[in-house]
């Protein structure tokens, strides 16, 4: 049931679309049974060997024929008509329905016979005559000559809608007088299509009074001039009629910036018929606007990644270059002395030992040898702008957590450890007058506390350990470490004491002077009296 009704949706299109009649319903015949084609073709005129083509003056005739073929086995009853013609909705050629009526050409063209009877495979040439009224206009005037097997058609009984096919040749007639040959394009519709394609359709416009057969050609052109493959159509433009051409491209897969350029070209001299003298065309040039071709997915992930390294490569080369500069402008070669470490030049000059050895492109295990040459900034760019503001050694000192073992009850330790004299001269120059003590406890809780974890400094980061990367006999000739001098034998608490003692700290003879006598006169110091 439901074929059926798509049968009958399907056979009311056909009819509304080709014959727009009414009529009892037959079953349509084969299309491919009969056909027809100009008798008399012109040698000189390609065109007339696929359509009627005259030139002819007020009050004058002109004749042909048409030819009609039987291609089946059977016999065949065939009627012809002529008609006028009529533009169709974008411009094309379109013959009227015989049941419309005559005011053109089909008026005034007289057939021999309007029906024809074939035998099997046999053609038949059926004469006529154009006979023009002496009261028409300069131009051409169209029509046609139709033809349709007569079992197309049901008899006259029933009811229903009439469905049948025909063929159908043009007819060009001519007027001689002002003749106007002129056409432009007016705009490009650009569109993109589900797959991705894009269609570029030149619409123009016959603004004369004779049809013309127009050679289109399009292409699409990128922003560097890089060009599509032409294409071409050729269609003919009924009088004071516009139409359009459809041109499908491939969607780049890259996508891009194009414009569609498109153009036509004509015969322009108006005392040329149609198809004849086609070497003198004229032609009319428009191209669209730019437009953006989407591209395909994987090559948008491609093509948005490409500028984002880029903008990474070149952030990062500014970077390198403003740090470049800042160094020039705020470091000065330094050379290393004996005692100093990447720790201690770090705390000195108030940076990071990662970005000394960055800078100076030093590697693990990061040692240092009395002469070598470094760039550190100078003390007056203690402060750099590649870091944040360095803790004074005294909050360094403070900063640092002291290992369990040196909490415990003070003693005297044998061998108490000191700081070097470049140690003591860093300390002053950098810190004031921060205690030599200090920065000893400090490097003392560093070393010991070595074997349960790594010591970290205020930023938070490894303070470096020479020991990385070091063979045992690096081990036993370098005795600076983090900036501290550590003796060899560093058992300084002594193998025999269970607790550890503070060390001992070094006076002046005055201090100690001054502290005795204080010490004395508070022995003689009598009690107070009751």
């Amino acid at each position: 049931m439901r074929q059926k009704r798509q049968l009958v949706s399907l056979l009311v299109s056909l009819t509304v679309l080709l014959l727009f009649t009414h009529a009892p319903l037959v079953a349509a015949v084969d299309g491919a049974a009969i056909g027809i084609s100009p008798a008399y073709p012109s040698a000189d005129n390609e065109r007339s060997a696929s359509i009627f083509i005259h030139t002819v003056k007020p009050s004058e005739s002109a004749k042909d024929g048409v030819r009609v073929f039987n291609y089946t086995k059977k016999i065949h009853t065939v009627e012809l008509r002529a008609v006028d013609s009529v533009a169709a909705v974008d411009g094309s050629f379109s013959c009227r329905q015989d049941s419309e009526k005559r005011q053109g050409i089909g008026k005034w063209t007289t057939l021999k016979a309007q029906q024809v009877t074939l035998q099997p495979e046999s053609s038949e040439v059926v004469d006529f005559t154009i006979s023009l009224p002496e009261k028409i206009s300069p131009g051409e005037h169209g029509g046609c000559i139709t033809a349709q097997d007569k079992e197309s058609f049901a008899g006259s009984g029933g009811s229903g809608i009439k469905l049948g096919f025909r063929s159908a040749i043009r007819i060009a007639v001519t007027v001689p007088g002002d003749i106007i040959k002129s056409l432009t394009i007016q705009r490009i519709n650009i569109a993109r299509t589900k797959e991705g394609d894009y269609t570029v359709s030149p619409v123009a416009k016959n603004m004369g009074n004779v049809s013309l057969d127009v050679t289109t050609r399009a292409q699409l052109v990128d922003v560097f001039g890089r060009e599509t493959p032409i294409q071409t159509a050729k269609f003919p433009i009924m009088p004071g009629s516009s139409m359009g051409w459809g041109f499908t491209f491939d969607g780049p897969y890259w996508g891009g910036v194009y414009k569609a350029r498109t153009s036509i070209s004509y015969n322009a001299n108006p005392n040329d018929e149609i198809g004849v003298n086609q070497g003198s065309l004229k032609k009319a040039r428009l191209d669209s606007k730019y437009f953006v071709a989407i591209p395909a997915i994987p090559a948008i992930i491609v093509e948005l990644a490409i500028p984002l390294f880029i903008l990474y490569v070149v952030i990062t080369l500014l970077k390198r270059r403003r740090t470049k500069k800042q160094i020039r402008k705020k470091w000065q070669q330094y050379i290393v002395k004996s005692g100093d470490s990447i720790a201690t030049l770090g705390i000195e000059h108030n940076i990071k030992w990662k970005q000394i050895a960055k800078i100076n492109k030093l590697k693990a295990p990061y040692l240092l040898e009395a002469g070598q040459e470094l760039l550190l900034p100078t003390k007056k760019h203690t402060e750099d702008w590649l870091l944040e503001k360095t803790p004074n050694h005294t909050q360094l000192t403070e900063a640092v957590a002291v290992p369990e073992t040196a909490k415990q009850p003070k003693t005297t330790p044998t061998a108490p450890l000191q700081p070097s004299d470049h140690e003591q001269a860093a300390s002053k120059t950098t810190h004031g007058t921060s205690p030599v003590g200090s920065h000893s406890a400090w490097a003392t809780a560093i070393q010991e506390d070595r074997s349960d974890s790594a010591a970290f400094d205020e930023y938070g980061d490894p303070v470096p350990d020479w020991r990385d990367g070091a063979d045992e006999e690096e081990i036993e000739k370098i005795e600076h470490i983090d900036g501290a001098l550590f003796v060899s034998q560093y058992d300084a608490w002594g193998e025999d004491n269970d607790k550890p003692t503070k060390p001992a700290v070094k006076r002046s003879s005055s201090t100690a002077k001054k502290r005795k006598t204080t010490a004395k006169g508070k022995s003689q110091k009598k009690p107070p009296k009751k």
